[in-house]
């Protein structure tokens, strides 16, 4: 019988760390993130993009190897994932069309100076949020006209819907 393994909502902290959890990763990043990739094709996206969650940036080097018509902001609220970020936007020889962001996507002014993006999504990270609703709006204020929010997470943080007010 299968057990159930609680994830942890702990932040990955120490650049070691966080390189390690990146090596991890990379094995089946494809598999992650295919959808999203086939996502962004179907919509036909081009322009700007922000990763919410990005960790060590493994999506947005997918991105951004994947469609060269597009830019990445990358997010996360670790300095350590930045860091090795780094290295990897670096060697894959991409710091041209990928930009990285410490910050918390509950700050709405910190959201409002990157600008507006053509395509927000955020995979995997959406249970680590604090304040998810608050979170969510921000987001969807980023969000370009045309644009598309794309969120995917498979852990179910809310007994109800989600219920946002976009009008204003």
């Amino acid at each position: 019988m299968l057990s159930r393994i609680e994830q942890s909502q702990e932040a990955i902290t120490g650049k070691e760390r966080a390189r390690e959890y990146a090596e991890k990763h990379k094995e089946y990043a494809k598999l992650m993130y295919g959808d999203l990739l086939k996502t962004i094709n179907a919509l036909n996206i081009s322009g700007r993009c922000l990763d919410v969650g990005a960790g060590p940036g493994l999506l947005a080097i997918m991105v951004a190897n994947e469609y060269p018509d597009i830019t990445v902001t990358a997010i996360d609220l670790s300095p350590d994932m930045a860091a090795v970020a780094d290295d990897y936007i670096r060697e894959s020889r991409l710091e041209d069309r990928i930009s990285y962001v410490v910050g918390d996507v509950g700050d709405e002014r910190l959201l409002d100076k990157l600008g507006k993006f053509d395509l927000v999504y955020s995979t995997f990270s959406l249970h680590h949020w604090k304040a998810p609703e608050e979170s969510i709006r921000n987001l969807w204020k980023a969000v370009a006209d045309n644009g598309t929010l794309y969120i995917y997470d498979f852990k179910r943080i809310w007994s109800e819907p989600l219920r946002l007010d976009t009008s204003g």
